[in-house]
C-alpha cells in the first residue's frame, strides 16, 4: 500500500496524471477489489478536476499536520492527500481559504451507505460534489446535504449505465437505467449588444431521464423589455415541464395539448405585462419536448431546430418573417436570408394579441441530434457551415464551436444573386446575441 501511495504522489509531483496511471493506481491501492468500471468512471472525475484545475499538481508545500490519527502522505497549498486508519486514501482539494476539518469526518458518513465497503473506499473532494469509490460502484455524495448521495453503475468501459437517487432516511428516490443522450444550452451576449436578450434550456425531467424538454427565446429586438419576455418564457416552460407527472407522457395529444395551451397562457401574460407597462415586448421561441418514441416542436418566431440524421442536416421549423417567406416564394437561395436588410422583419412572437403556433411531431429514430439556434448564429453561419461543425466536433463541443464561430469568425461571402445592392447587409461576426440548446442521442440508441 505504501509504495503505491508513493508512486501515486511521484506520478503527480511529474505531473503524469492520465486515466490509465490513475486507473492503474487505484486498483492497486484497492487491492484489486472494485469492479474495473466504476475505478475508469471515479479516474475520469480525478482527470476532469486536474485538467480543470491547475492547482492539483502542487504538492510541495506542507499545510496539514497531524489530526486525530490521520497520516498526511503529501500535500500543498491547494490540495493533500492523506490516510485515514482505515487506510483509505482521501484527496482532499480548496480554494482560496483555510480547509474545514469537517472533511475529515466525511469518510465515516461513508459507512452508512449499503454497499459500500467502508475498509477500502477512495474519496475524491470537489468543488463540485464528492466521490466515493465503493467496491461495489462510485457513490456521489450531495456538498450540501449528507442525507443525499447517488450511486453510478458502470459498464467495463467506465460509462454509467444506471443511476440511483437515494435519501439516507427515506431510501431509494429514484432509479433509472441511465439515459446518457447528452444535452446541453448555451448564451453569447456576442460582440456589440449591451444586454444578452436571448435565454436557453436544456433539462431532463426530474422523474426520468427519458423526457426532456429544449428551448430557445430570442427577446425581440427593437422592443423594451425583451429580455423579460424571453425570461419569462423559459422560466415558464421549465416550471410547467417539471411539475408534469409521469402519466402525463403516456398520451401524447394531451401532453401536446397541454403544452400548446401553456404556451398560448405565457404569451398572454407578455401580452398583458406590456399594456399594463405600456410597453412594446415580445420573444421567439422554439422548443423541443422529447418523449420516449416521439418529439414534439413548436415554434414562434425565426429561431431554428434543425435535425441531424446520418451526417445530413436539415431545417424542421419555418421562420416566420419577411426573409423566410421571399425564400419559400423563390425571390431569394436560403443563403441570401442572411444577406437580407430585412431579415429581422417577423411576422409572429409571443407577446401579440394572438399567435398562431406551428406544432410538429417527429419519430426520435428520424434523428440522431436536435440543434435549436437563435438567429444570432443563424444569421451568422450558413446550414452547411452549421452542418460541417455539427459532423465533426465532439459532441460537448458542437454548440459552443458554433456560438464561437457565429460570434468572433467573420463568414466567406456566399454568392448572392437575386438582391439588389440596396437590399445586401452582410452580417457581421458577434452581431447579435448568439444561443443555442442541443441533444446528441446516446450511439446506438
Amino acid at each position: 500500500m505504501g509504495n503505491t501511495v508513493e508512486k501515486y504522489i511521484n506520478y503527480i509531483n511529474r505531473g503524469g496524471i492520465n486515466k490509465t496511471i490513475t486507473t492503474m493506481l487505484i486498483k492497486e491501492i484497492l487491492d484489486s477489489e472494485c469492479d474495473i468500471g466504476a475505478i475508469k468512471y471515479f479516474a475520469s472525475k480525478f482527470n476532469e478536476e486536474c485538467e480543470r484545475n491547475t492547482y492539483w499538481l502542487n504538492t510541495q508545500n506542507d499545510v496539514f499536520g497531524e489530526f486525530n490519527g490521520i497520516e498526511k502522505i503529501g500535500g500543498g497549498s491547494y490540495n493533500t492527500f492523506i490516510l485515514n486508519e482505515s487506510r483509505s486514501l482521501l484527496v482532499y482539494s480548496y480554494i482560496g481559504r483555510i480547509a474545514d476539518t469537517n472533511i475529515y469526518n466525511f469518510p465515516l458518513l461513508c459507512s452508512n451507505l449499503k454497499y459500500v465497503d467502508t475498509k477500502k473506499r477512495l474519496l475524491l473532494h470537489t468543488i463540485n460534489g464528492n466521490y466515493v469509490l465503493g467496491s461495489n460502484g462510485v457513490y456521489k455524495m450531495d456538498r450540501f446535504n449528507n442525507n443525499i448521495y447517488t450511486y453510478y453503475q458502470c459498464d467495463k468501459d467506465g460509462e454509467v449505465v444506471k443511476e440511483s437517487v437515494v435519501l439516507r432516511d427515506k431510501g431509494l428516490v429514484k432509479e433509472n437505467s441511465l439515459d446518457t443522450d447528452y444535452i446541453d444550452s448555451l448564451s453569447n451576449i456576442g460582440r456589440f449588444r449591451k444586454n444578452n436578450e436571448d435565454r436557453v434550456l436544456a433539462v431532463k425531467h426530474k422523474l426520468s431521464d427519458e423526457f426532456k424538454l429544449l428551448a430557445v427565446a430570442d427577446g425581440v429586438g427593437g422592443m423594451a423589455k425583451g429580455e423579460y419576455a424571453s425570461s419569462y418564457t423559459i422560466n415558464s416552460l421549465y416550471n410547467w415541464f417539471n411539475n408534469l407527472s409521469l402519466d402525463d407522457f403516456n398520451s401524447l395529444s394531451g401532453l401536446n395539448f397541454k403544452l400548446k395551451h401553456k404556451i398560448k397562457d405565457i404569451n398572454k401574460h407578455i401580452y398583458y405585462y406590456g399594456i399594463d407597462n405600456n410597453c412594446r415586448l415580445g420573444t421567439t421561441l422554439t422548443c423541443a419536448l422529447v418523449g420516449k418514441k416521439m418529439t414534439t416542436i413548436v415554434n414562434v418566431g425565426d429561431s431554428r431546430c434543425y435535425a441531424l440524421s446520418n451526417k445530413e442536416l436539415r431545417q424542421l421549423t419555418d421562420d416566420d418573417s419577411l426573409a423566410y417567406y421571399l425564400y419559400k416564394k423563390g425571390a431569394m437561395t436560403k443563403d441570401e436570408i442572411r444577406y437580407y436588410c430585412r431579415n429581422n422583419i417577423i411576422s409572429q412572437s409571443l407577446g401579440s394579441e394572438d399567435i398562431n403556433l406551428s406544432m410538429q411531431v417527429i419519430p426520435n429514430s428520424s434523428y440522431d441530434t436536435l440543434l435549436l439556434l437563435t438567429d444570432g448564429v443563424t444569421d451568422c453561419l450558413s446550414d452547411s457551415k452549421i452542418k460541417m461543425i455539427a459532423n465533426t466536433a465532439n459532441k460537448d463541443n458542437i454548440l459552443s464551436n458554433l456560438i464561437d464561430e457565429a460570434v468572433n469568425k467573420e463568414q466567406k461571402i456566399e454568392p448572392i444573386v437575386n438582391l439588389s445592392n440596396e437590399e445586401i447587409h452582410i452580417p457581421k461576426a458577434g452581431k447579435d446575441n448568439a444561443s443555442g440548446a442541443i441533444l446528441v442521442k446516446k450511439i446506438g440508441k
